[in-house]
Formats: C-alpha cells, structure tokens, sequence
C-alpha cells in the first residue's frame, strides 16, 4: 500500500486540483484512505484492464482456432490408402512389389493415429510416417514427407541398392554397396533370379536388416564383384567363394562357374606385389573369355594370380594358353 501513499504536505499553492485534494483529505481525514493517491489508483485500472484485454483476445484466438481445425477436419477429413503414396524419383532397379510394399508400410503407419490422420492439418500422421520411412533397411537417406491437399502422401527419399546375394546358414540375403543386409531372406531358385553377383562361404552370419554385415571375406567378394561388373562374361560367375584361406589367414577368392572354376587368388587391392594388380587379373581373364568364349575354358580351372596364366584339365596335367 505504500505506492499510494504520500507525506502530508503544507499546501502552499491553493489551485483548484490542490484546493479539492486539501477539501477531500479533510472529509476521509479520519478515515482508511486519508492519504490514498488517486493518480496511481487510475494508473493501477488501467493496467489491470489492459491485462484483462489481453487475456481475452487471446481465449478468443484460441477458442476460434480449435473451432476452425475441429470444422476443417470435419468438412475436408479424408482417408489415406496405399495408392495415395507416391514414390518420387524411384529408382530404375525398384521392382514393383517393393515400391508397393513401402506404400503399404507407410500408409498403414499414417494412420496409425486413427481418425487424426485423416486431418489434413494434423502432423502426427505425417511424423509417424516419416519415423517408420527413416528406420526402414531400404531406405538409405529420407528428405521429406509431404502431403498435399487432396490427401496424397509425397515420399522423397534415396534408397539402398542390392548388388548382390550372400549365401548364409539356410538361404541367401541381399546386400548393398556397404555390405548392409537388406530385408528377405531367399532360397536358391529365388536367388538365382535376382541377377546379381553371389558371395559364398563368409565366415560370420548375417547382421540384422538395415545394419552392415561384420567380416572382411565379404567386403572382399563384393569389392572383386564390383570390379568386375559389367564385364561380359559377368553372368557366367554362378557364385564368388571366399571360403578359402592361405598360410597367413589371408582370403583366396575362386570363381565358380557351371562346369569349372577360376583361382583369382588376393583380393583387388590387396596383391602387394605378390600376385599380379587385379586390372592385368581382369585383362587375362578377357583374354581367356575371349579364346575359349567361357572364363573357365570349358570346364576346367584357370588360374589367374601367377607370373601367368594357367589353365588346368586335371591338377597334374596343365596348358598354357599364352603359349602358341
């Protein structure tokens, strides 16, 4: 209370606003508010109605915005089925059942929410959506999720390549670049169908989906299956085998044909002098192809890591076909 009062005060001075002061302290002298400062009371309303203003506008604003969103969502509520989401840019090597299997997932998680996901101005749907697309083993990178008016769901999003088919325990799993395990697990007919390169013989079994399988033998089969990619004589390697070890530990890779083999030997990358750079391993192969029209020269086993080339119809008896 002591903001409103003040000291007596001689008034000395006798305007008409002092004289009505002086005459007005005189009537309440004796009264509570003798001393009270009507100028700070008015000031004090003013602030207290300002506030009350305030709070009203804003009850107002808020009371109007669940009004408008509860009648939006009524009059524009629209369901979200599998066909409304679209993949953009989906890449060439996509197979119609995968793109319709992430349509699928990512409806189902849109409207998980129940009758919020219909709401065209509710996020939770749209969050839920985007949180399953980041977690799922085939997407690689997710930018966006977006939906547009009409109830369409918009996916921008890289995704996981498979390059080849890993054979371990009962079946066989994809894998990309990175050696991350994708979803599936394939038997041998299925995976023959895939038409990508098949490691065998790695010795640690695979990792969860959308987590790279551990090991070294198999980074070296996909890194020798990428570099020879695109070769024609690709599709006649049935299987890359990395099951074979030398003195030291070290990964001897065979190439399995249908009738025969070949014995690259070192990984790419990894000769160190001691066998020739897997480009010239890569050129005699050609070579080989070339003269023969099959890489394992009909059946038998060619041998690549050498000072040459050397193929062989049985293990004591061998050809040279650098030899004229």
């Amino acid at each position: 209370m002591g903001w409103f009062l003040t000291k007596k005060k001689k008034c000395r001075s006798r305007s008409a606003k002092a004289t009505w002061r002086h005459r007005a302290s005189q009537w309440v002298r004796d009264g509570v508010f003798a001393n009270w400062r009507f100028e700070h009371t008015l000031t004090a309303v003013k602030g207290c109605v300002a506030v009350l203003a305030i709070v009203a506008v804003f009850c107002g604003w808020w009371f109007a915005r669940e009004y408008l969103t509860q009648y939006v969502a009524d009059a524009r509520a629209t369901p979200v089925h599998a066909d409304q989401v679209v993949i953009e840019d989906a890449p060439s090597w996509m197979s119609p059942g995968l793109a319709g299997e992430l349509r699928e997932r990512t409806a189902a998680a849109f409207i998980a929410d129940g009758d919020l996901a219909s709401n065209p101005l509710s996020r939770k749907g749209v969050d839920r959506a985007h949180e399953m697309l980041a977690g799922n083993p085939w997407v690689e990178n997710l930018t966006s999720v977006r939906r547009h008016g009409d109830g369409r769901l918009f996916v921008h999003a890289s995704y996981r390549r498979p390059v080849a088919v890993v054979q371990a325990g009962q079946g066989y799993h994809l894998i990309d670049r990175d050696s991350v395990r994708l979803p599936g697990l394939y038997l041998p007919h299925q995976a023959q169908r895939l038409k990508t390169p098949m490691i065998e013989g790695v010795a640690l079994p695979p990792a969860p989906p959308g987590q790279a399988w551990p090991g070294d033998d198999l980074k070296d089969g996909l890194l020798l299956a990428q570099c020879l990619s695109g070769e024609p004589y690709a599709g006649q390697i049935e299987a890359i085998d990395v099951s074979h070890r030398d003195a030291r530990g070290r990964t001897r890779i065979v190439l399995r044909t249908r009738n025969g083999m070949v014995r690259w030997g070192l990984p790419p990358k990894q000769e160190q002098m001691i066998e020739p750079h897997w480009t010239t391993k890569r050129s005699r192969l050609a070579k080989v192809y070339e003269r023969y029209g099959n890489i394992d020269a009909g059946g038998r086993v060619v041998d690549l890591f050498g000072a040459r080339v050397f193929v062989y119809q049985t293990r004591d008896a061998a050809f040279d076909p650098n030899s004229d």
